[in-house]
């Protein structure tokens, strides 16, 4: 079946969960997608079986195999961040095609890689052995799809690709993400005298200062410098305890002594988690004379790299599709949950799929249709080599 056919009806199906205050609607995640993955696979690719996992709520992941040894793995994730209304035509999700490039939500992010993996398993005119093809929900937001997959799977094999969009290049690893917030707390003093407290505000970004210059140091060859972010703080008086938190008020006159604050870190190297993390920035604030006290533990994802010598079938594969083999920089890369599924099951991993990888989420996100097809073709000869 032809790619581009395959993008258009894909994009046009909702596959975006509708979160309320506190949970996911668990009638609009990615149902209709899978439901269309499922009926396009036992068309085409009725020698694979099919276990639908069970996430939330109604969302599942959709597991298929032909039942040999596995040697290798394709994942999908079937969901998208939340459409602009530029995307929406009467609360419709829409494509349409400009030249090369097929706009519409979820264009390159990834159902641009789930057509052309779709369209190269419909090209497959005999069974496979060794082959798994994973289908999951929720990389946009928790990583419930993946967390439930390496909580109840185990999978060995040469090679996991995630169909990630990549403009053909290989990404073979990110840097880890952490992410945590908790209270700086300092003294109250009058606005007057500010000597005699110690403000929680300033104390809490003199803090970061420190604690930057000591994340910097966490340096990988190809993943680069680990980078630290101020997400987000909120300062002023403590006014009370109540259900194991804090409320702040604001107050003129008044030096602020506690501030709400969170932080990510992009961590380069593996002994960089939260709780190393975490221990640098409270020593940050002793070293000022305040305390922190940690809320919560947000995330606390690893980094991880493979290294080129165990990527050869796919180097080959690219070189025999006449495209030239290019790494994707990945000290640049954001996180993504191939570091899970890489760790879980000591698989080499990596992202591959069309372009152009700076369009996703954005308001005219589109993919190359060309690149569809190129990364289709590839994808054909990395079944071929490792299947063989």
């Amino acid at each position: 079946m032809k790619i581009i056919d395959i993008a258009k009806e894909i994009i046009e199906i909702q596959s975006y969960p509708e979160y309320t205050k506190d949970e996911i609607n668990p009638k609009s995640g990615e149902e209709k997608l899978a439901k269309y993955i499922e009926e396009f696979m036992r068309k085409y690719c009725p020698y694979l079986s099919v276990e639908k996992q069970s996430v939330y709520s109604g969302r599942y992941n959709l597991i298929f195999s032909d039942n040999n040894p596995t040697k290798l793995i394709f994942c999908c994730h079937m969901d998208t961040v939340p459409p602009k209304q530029s995307q929406l035509i009467n609360g419709k999700l829409t494509s349409k095609i400009i030249g090369d490039k097929l706009f519409g939500l979820g264009s390159v992010d990834m159902k641009g890689g789930i057509a052309s993996l779709l369209s190269t398993l419909s090209s497959i005119k005999k069974s496979t052995k060794g082959l798994v093809i994973i289908f999951y929900c929720d990389e946009e937001y928790n990583f419930f799809g993946m967390k439930k997959i390496i909580t109840e799977k185990k999978f060995n094999a040469k090679l996991s690709i995630f169909c990630e969009p990549t403009n053909l290049k290989i990404a073979n690893g990110c840097r880890g993400l952490i992410e945590f917030f908790g209270y700086v707390k300092g003294k109250t003093a009058h606005a007057s005298r500010p000597e005699e407290g110690l403000n929680a505000i300033l104390l809490a970004t003199n803090a970061f200062s420190l604690f930057q210059k000591k994340i910097n140091n966490y340096f990988h060859s190809k993943l680069g410098v680990s980078t630290c972010n101020f997400s987000g703080i909120e300062g002023g008086l403590l006014q009370k305890s109540k259900n194991n938190d804090y409320d702040i008020t604001w107050s003129g006159n008044n030096v602020p002594n506690i501030a709400k604050i969170q932080i990510e870190v992009r961590a380069a190297t593996e002994n960089l988690n939260a709780q190393k993390v975490i221990q640098i920035y409270n020593n940050a604030i002793k070293k000022l004379n305040g305390n922190f006290e940690l809320k919560k533990i947000v995330h606390d994802y690893g980094s991880f790299f493979v290294d080129q010598n165990k990527l050869l079938l796919v180097e080959q594969a690219i070189t025999d599709s006449n495209y030239p083999v290019n790494y994707l920089d990945i000290s640049k890369v954001g996180y993504y949950d191939a570091e899970m599924f890489a760790r879980t099951n000591n698989i080499p991993s990596i992202s591959l799929g069309p372009g152009p990888n700076n369009m996703s989420h954005k308001n005219n996100e589109y993919v190359s249709i060309n690149s569809m097809n190129k990364v289709a073709k590839i994808y054909k000869l990395i079944i071929n080599k490792f299947l063989a």
